[in-house]
């Protein structure tokens, strides 16, 4: 299996993309899991050489903007694709109610329900996810759990048989801890350094510095740690943070930049 990194970045990111990516399993299918905030998505796409008329299904994990957003520009160039010829697979899109609702109806105001209805529920499809629900998509059963955020509903999910938790852009709640122990690729937000605490005190109310998510995966015993939904300037921010991870964490530090793909 291979995540094409789109983007890294929290919601304040300027050059950087937001966090999202795309899973493509060893036969060639595509999961797109978050859209980012703009029609950017489509130049990250690009930039790694995806096609979007390939993939099939995505995710959303909540109604933040830096996460829902692209999905307007997504299913818009979708519906392109139907319409002019270019696209002939069924887009399914999966999230929590909210999630998929919100989506929706952006498309029918932007689209008009008139060009949304004759796809809809017929080549585009919405279906809910809910907490603890198993689903075999691209022939691999995704777990879906509530990740239990604070400000807003957001759902995640974890690849048992590859042993990939991707646990959203919210601390990993303890209740899963037991669950997620010797977890092979564990991905967690490190919304920035611990001595940058200070200044950030009203965004680590609902996010974790990169010593805090350091310290769950070393309690977890996780092989490999995936930290990112976090700051612009990759090359300056890399050596940093793998510093602060080195400090409590002795398992294998992974932070991708934008358009980096990682092999699993």
């Amino acid at each position: 299996m291979k995540i094409h990194v789109l983007g890294t970045g929290h919601a304040d990111v300027l050059d950087d993309y937001n966090t999202c990516f795309v899973m493509e399993n060893d036969g060639g299918e595509f999961l797109l899991v978050d859209a980012g905030n703009g029609n950017r998505i489509s130049k990250q796409l690009s930039l790694q050489n995806l096609n979007l008329n390939d993939i099939e299904y995505a995710f959303v994990s909540h109604n933040h903007a830096d996460h829902m957003l692209g999905f307007a520009w997504i299913l818009r160039y979708v519906l392109v694709g139907f319409m002019n010829g270019t696209r002939t697979k069924p887009f399914t899109l999966y999230g929590m109610k909210q999630c998929i609702d919100a989506v929706r109806m952006l498309m029918l105001v932007t689209m008009g329900e008139k060009t949304c209805g004759q796809y809809f529920d017929n080549l585009i499809h919405f279906k809910e996810v809910r907490d603890g629900e198993i689903l075999n998509l691209m022939g691999l059963d995704f777990i879906f759990f509530d990740t239990c955020a604070t400000d807003m509903p957001q759902m995640a999910f974890y690849v048992k048989e590859k042993g990939f938790y991707f646990c959203g852009d919210v601390p990993l709640d303890p209740k899963y801890y037991d669950k997620f122990k010797n977890s092979k690729w564990l991905c967690l937000e490190a919304f920035c350094l611990e001595r940058e605490r200070a200044g950030k005190e009203l965004p680590l109310k609902k996010h974790k510095t990169v010593k805090e998510a350091s310290m769950v995966a070393e309690t977890l015993q996780a092989e490999n740690l995936i930290l990112w939904h976090s700051q612009d300037n990759h090359n300056k921010i890399k050596k940093e943070y793998e510093k602060e991870a080195r400090e409590v964490y002795n398992g294998n530090i992974i932070i991708p930049k934008d358009l980096d793909t990682l092999e699993l």
